[in-house]
């Protein structure tokens, strides 16, 4: 994978994995994730969340990584962001997305569990 524009980020999924099967095999799979960050301000925790959306792509032998995109799961997701541009309504449109190359099921340890 190319050093440039590469990320991992852990976050919760958000909705369960929506997966399209494409025309050429491969499963388009996507979905968000939250991310959350706690802050004190004046004393006051203060709490913020994004919400970021991946795709991800898969050929049909490779997709059992995607059965841990399971709402609530606290998943490791590595990748890269990539350019995209197509046309719409006459109009050329350009974008980047997040393209997750590799993702993880992150187990939550209790505060019982040390």
């Amino acid at each position: 994978m190319n050093t440039e524009n590469n990320f991992t980020v852990a976050g919760f999924v958000q909705k369960n994995v929506k997966r399209t099967e494409l025309p050429n095999g491969t499963t388009k799979a996507e979905f968000s994730i939250n991310l959350v960050e706690t802050n004190t301000v004046n004393g006051e925790k203060v709490r913020k969340n994004c919400f970021l959306d991946f795709v991800m792509l898969r050929k049909k032998d490779n997709i059992k990584d995607l059965d841990v995109l399971t709402e609530g799961n606290l998943v490791i997701i590595q990748g890269a962001i990539q350019p995209d541009s197509y046309t719409k309504d006459d109009k050329f449109v350009n974008r980047w997305f997040f393209k997750a190359i590799k993702v993880e099921k992150k187990e939550i340890k209790t505060k019982q569990e040390g």
